[in-house]
């Protein structure tokens, strides 16, 4: 029983650390995505800078600029939904199994203290009987 405990908790503790990698690797992905967001989102304001003249060629295409950023913004803000997404779920499942291995640990030092308590009253048993055997008055 003990080593299938054991074997249980190592298991938990690996699940944890695997969804802690993850959980790491979506941060890296988020930040990526903070830095893409900020280099579109300062492109936008300098397309949105207003020149002397307007030449309709030049305006055309620095609206079409404006409209490929913003879609771009807005594929990069769902991604971002995602990820946070994402680190929520992984965050839930670290803390279910940071539980499990709680209740494990509890478990463990439950039935610790259960074989404990039986030697102690086993070498108590033992010790009364060898009283009893020898004739003297307990």
């Amino acid at each position: 029983m003990n080593k299938t405990l054991r074997a249980l908790m190592t298991k938990i503790q690996w699940q944890r650390n695997e969804l802690f990698q993850q959980q790491q690797a979506l941060e890296t992905q988020g930040q990526q995505i903070e830095e893409l967001l900020s280099a579109s989102q300062t492109r936008t304001e300098q397309a949105c800078a207003q020149p002397a003249r307007l030449l309709p060629e030049q305006e055309m295409a620095r609206l079409n600029f404006m409209m490929n950023e913003q879609q771009e913004q807005a594929r990069l803000y769902s991604q971002q939904q995602e990820i946070q997404a994402g680190q929520h779920s992984l965050t839930e499942k670290i803390r279910r199994l940071d539980t499990e291995l709680n209740m494990l640990e509890r478990y463990q030092e439950k039935q610790k203290e259960q074989a404990r308590h039986s030697r102690v009253l086993a070498e108590q048993q033992r010790a009364d009987e060898w009283t009893l055997l020898r004739g003297e008055p307990v």
